[in-house]
């Protein structure tokens, strides 16, 4: 296994997935769940950016500290402005439920490279520069290359 850890759909606590039950359709609703889940924080980067792209990338970004259950963070190189998530604090129960990611693991890993890669930045940056119509556009072609259709 390479440390994908999920909900188990029957105790509710995360559990790590080997590779035949990747097969699974709860694997891949876990998966779906996942992306739709950053699909969302990438909108809600774009919509409370105030038009400033470094808060946006920021914002963005804070997901990498997020997905592995780190809510606050030390000022840093890669983060000068934002440094803890928005939401709330999250209820013991959350904590316990959510299938956070290990730094260690692989799936972090290569989360970690897709949601920190230039490309994807400049692409997705172009959202922030401007709240128009076409930034909606631009929102769903982005969701297009990174996600099939039937996946997002």
């Amino acid at each position: 296994a390479d440390g994908v850890e999920a909900k188990s759909s029957v105790q509710g606590n995360p559990a790590v997935y080997t590779s035949s039950q990747r097969n699974s359709t709860a694997y891949h609703g876990y998966q779906n769940e996942r992306l739709r889940s950053i699909l969302n924080h990438l909108w809600f980067s774009v919509d409370n950016c105030s038009n400033d792209p470094v808060r946006w990338q920021e914002l963005f970004r804070s997901i990498i500290h997020h997905i592995a259950n780190e809510h606050s963070w030390k000022e840093d190189q890669s983060f000068l402005i934002v440094f803890e998530c928005c939401h709330a604090q999250l209820s013991a129960e959350k904590v316990a439920t959510t299938g956070w990611l290990s730094k260690q693991s692989d799936a972090y890993k290569r989360l970690f490279a897709i949601l920190t890669d230039k490309r994807l930045l400049k692409n997705v940056g172009r959202i922030a520069k401007n709240l128009t119509t076409s930034a909606v556009e631009n929102y769903h072609s982005v969701r297009l290359t990174y996600a099939s259709r039937h996946k997002a």
